[in-house]
């Protein structure tokens, strides 16, 4: 199953006009509102390049390593390479979303933006 667990604002973005996700940090609520759960059942992570990139980037120089480590991360993209200080032996790209409907574990899309928005319409 495809799973979209995200806030996302009614333009269907998620980060600000100057790129921030900083206000996913100020979640209300007690604990990780099921987060934690939620990515228990998860074996696949879907990103787009943009996600990915920001997660390998400077600007989350706070993670130590990369957060989806014990998840099979697919990233979609035309892109050949990527590049990023995470591990990238256990990422793999890809361009054709069709490859997920062969996937029989619960799969979950990373971010928001053009991917999940084309997923929702290929899929739903």
């Amino acid at each position: 199953m495809i799973k979209l667990f995200i806030g996302e604002s009614l333009d269907g973005y998620i980060a600000t006009l100057n790129e921030s996700l900083d206000w996913l940090e100020e979640v209300e609520g007690e604990g990780d509102n099921g987060y934690g759960e939620f990515l228990q059942d998860i074996h696949y992570v879907v990103m787009g390049k943009k996600t990915f990139d920001w997660l390998s980037s400077l600007e989350a120089e706070a993670l130590s390593e990369w957060p989806y480590k014990d998840k099979k991360t697919l990233v979609l993209t035309h892109s050949k390479t990527l590049r990023g200080r995470f591990s990238q032996e256990d990422v793999l790209a890809f361009d054709n979303i069709k490859m997920l409907q062969n996937l029989a574990e619960d799969i979950w899309i990373v971010g928001g933006g053009i991917n999940s928005r084309m997923l929702r319409k290929k899929y739903y």
